[in-house]
């Protein structure tokens, strides 16, 4: 939800923290986190995030006549079921790549999902004194964050209860990392 950009950041943070020890262990430096393939997924998955994000703006203008905050709306839910899905595929199972999990959380969510629209959309609709308008942009605010983490935390527990990691001809787990 609004939150995403900074879920996103936690959530391949935490993933990075819970694997300091062993990183530590391995002689990983700080400086393997700086890598330039974390930061290349990031800037594309980034660019791909906002023009998401920008089509579906439009399409929500244009194509559906509706004001721009439902767009907001939908475009977090969906950023919040996505970031669910990545948490346990990418970081609970380890599943994706460290690299290009954080492409896909910080770069798309973070350029897709936006809490500065959220924000701007909230204050617009309160700021026509409106009372139709005020009431609308109550549920909205309120609303938003409780869909958000709603939706997130049904993505996580329907990825743990529905996902199968791949496995090779003997049984044994595939992980990218």
């Amino acid at each position: 939800m609004y939150a995403t950009d900074a879920m996103a950041t936690a959530a391949a943070t935490a993933a990075d923290a819970s694997q300091s020890s062993s990183a530590a262990a391995s002689g990983m430096t700080t400086r393997d986190f700086f890598a330039g393939a974390r930061f290349g997924w990031i800037i594309l998955f980034g660019i791909v995030g906002i023009l998401l994000r920008y089509l579906l703006n439009v399409l929500f203008i244009r194509g559906f006549k509706t004001d721009a905050y439902w767009s907001t709306l939908i475009i977090n839910v969906v950023g919040s079921a996505v970031i669910g899905v990545l948490q346990v595929v990418g970081v609970e199972q380890k599943n994706i790549d460290m690299d290009l999990r954080y492409g896909l959380m910080v770069g798309l969510l973070g350029g897709f999902t936006t809490f500065s629209g959220y924000c701007l959309d909230s204050v617009l609709l309160f700021d026509k004194h409106v009372t139709k308008d005020t009431i609308i942009g109550v549920f909205y605010f309120i609303m938003s964050p409780g869909i958000g983490l709603a939706v997130t935390y049904g993505a996580v527990l329907l990825t743990r209860r529905h996902y199968q990691p791949a496995t090779d001809q003997q049984g044994i787990e595939l992980h990218t990392n």
